[in-house]
């Protein structure tokens, strides 16, 4: 019982030190383009803005697809560092749009936000299973919505959608967090742990995106 207790926390371990890892690149590559004019403008001021921008979708379902049919540990580790490299350089254009305090400020709060909810997914009794499905009805509603709004141009909403995109965030990374806790209590291998360790990355770049917007909007406010 112990050895099992200390091989599903010795995988957990691993999972989120592939976040850590992964978030640090995101925020490396984001930093580095928004300094340079010359990759300003090759990744967000011409074609290659949507190659950007809908690589990250494409590349989620090539990663399953490879990872189910490939067990090598650095084809797993090298999809997942390329992801979030891709997943940076879009961010710059955060980088860009806002001041570095607000964006240190969103990240450290982001940091402590999604912390809290992974070790309360981790340790709570209650089964999370009925969270997820609330959770994806209103991603879908929260997207669909926001992009009428991209049209629309209602700064009340878009402040309302960041707040409500926290929330949901909040929940996946409760949710996720406890559903590959139980994942790797069963089956713990280096694909799994990546595949878990992208599901956290990506709730904690939304939770990040969300609260920067809506702690700039509150900055605006004042």
């Amino acid at each position: 019982m112990r050895s099992a207790v200390t091989t599903q926390s010795n995988a957990m371990t691993r999972v989120y030190a592939n976040v850590a890892l992964s978030v640090l690149n995101s925020m490396c590559v984001a930093y580095l383009v928004s300094k340079s004019p010359a990759m300003i403008e090759f990744f967000l001021h011409g074609p290659m803005f949507w190659v950007i921008l809908l690589a990250p979708l494409v590349m989620v379902f090539v990663f399953y697809a490879v990872l189910q049919n490939n067990e090598s540990p650095f084809v797993a580790h090298a999809l997942l560092h390329t992801f979030a490299g891709i997943m940076g350089i879009g961010l710059a254009s955060a980088f860009l749009a806002y001041k570095p305090v607000l964006i240190l400020t969103a990240l450290s709060g982001t940091v402590v936000l999604f912390s809290t909810m992974a070790v309360y997914g981790m340790v709570t009794k209650r089964n999370l299973d009925s969270l997820g499905g609330f959770l994806v009805v209103g991603l879908i509603a929260l997207i669909v919505v926001g992009v009428i709004n991209i049209f629309v141009g209602n700064s009340a909403l878009d402040f309302a959608l960041s707040g409500i995109g926290i929330l949901i965030f909040l929940g996946f990374t409760a949710y996720d967090a406890q559903k590959i806790q139980e994942l790797v209590s069963y089956d713990s291998n280096t694909n799994l742990e990546v595949l878990g360790a992208l599901s956290l990355y990506l709730d904690f770049i939304n939770l990040f995106l969300n609260l920067l917007k809506f702690m700039a909007a509150l900055a605006a406010d004042d």
